[in-house]
């Protein structure tokens, strides 16, 4: 989600490439539309552009807002060049087929902006700013604030969906239909810690597609996974108690040391200050000599 502005369009697609699925912010481009019209008549046509992207099909969505841009064009051509800018990505989330719910929130970049919003009324409170990384730990600050804030997303059983349309998985990219799991594989790969994270866990279920013939999915026979399978306890830890633990070891390898090139930010690849936010909120405090 993104305001519009061209150089962060670019950037974009600089990093991520053209698979980028970008979605421009519809109350931005109303608001766009609405500065170059008549006071006479900026009501009915934002009422019109509100309404097209209300509709739930991204056909008729896109015939309605091509059906405005027509008419602008006989009564102010700025405004209709305005709505024509980058109008196909206001409608991202109808051609990935977003529920209504969850596209109210992804539409715009009002969830953006609100957190930004306090992360700049606390850093306001600073008087003097001082030199090094005192203004990433006010950012920090600001971020932890606002998360106290933070609501639950409407429609947010709609991500899985969307995820899957946004990240295809290995089964389909390798023309493969995978439809389920043998229960104790299943139970290997919840247990097992995954020291590596997110892409050990990749690395292994591409592996396992790649391995399997039919429609079960088979984990490659990895002796660590036999064992977390036998072996597990009963209580399955939560993604914050295992992230907890990991950044525990990690400090006591390096001796407590957080900064500089050896110490457990640098293990971890995370920020300095990003790391003591996490044992902040983890409840992570150096023992006392």
């Amino acid at each position: 989600m993104i305001d519009g502005a061209k150089a962060l369009r670019a950037a974009i697609e600089w990093v991520f490439g053209e698979r980028a699925e970008v979605q421009r912010c519809q109350i931005h481009k109303r608001r766009n539309v609405k500065e170059h019209l008549s006071k006479s008549t900026q009501g009915d046509t934002d009422r019109r552009i509100r309404n097209a992207y209300a509709m739930t099909s991204y056909a008729a969505a896109k015939a309605e807002l091509e059906k405005i841009f027509l008419q602008l064009e006989r009564i102010n051509s700025s405004a209709a060049r305005s709505l024509e800018e980058g109008l196909e990505e206001t409608l991202t989330v109808h051609r990935l087929g977003v529920g209504t719910l969850l596209r109210r929130t992804l539409a715009s970049t009002n969830p953006i902006e609100s957190y930004l919003s306090t992360v700049e009324r606390v850093a306001g409170n600073v008087k003097r700013w001082r030199a090094g990384d005192h203004a990433l730990r006010w950012t920090a600050t600001g971020l932890l604030e606002a998360e106290n804030k933070f609501r639950k997303v409407k429609g947010y059983r709609e991500l899985e969906v969307l995820q899957r349309k946004l990240n295809p998985s290995y089964a389909q990219r390798m023309n493969k239909r995978i439809e389920s799991i043998l229960p104790e594989d299943m139970n290997a790969l919840v247990r097992y810690p995954w020291p590596g994270n997110v892409r050990e866990l990749q690395n292994i279920i591409e592996r396992s597609v790649i391995l399997s013939a039919g429609s079960v999915l088979h984990r490659p026979a990895l002796p660590e996974l036999k064992r977390a399978g036998r072996n597990a306890p009963q209580k399955v830890r939560t993604p914050a108690e295992a992230e907890r633990e990991h950044i525990l070891q990690t400090l006591q390898s390096t001796d407590w040391v957080i900064g500089g090139p050896h110490g457990a930010a640098a293990q971890l690849e995370v920020r300095r200050t990003t790391l003591i936010c996490k044992m902040r909120r983890l409840g992570i405090f150096r023992p006392q000599n």
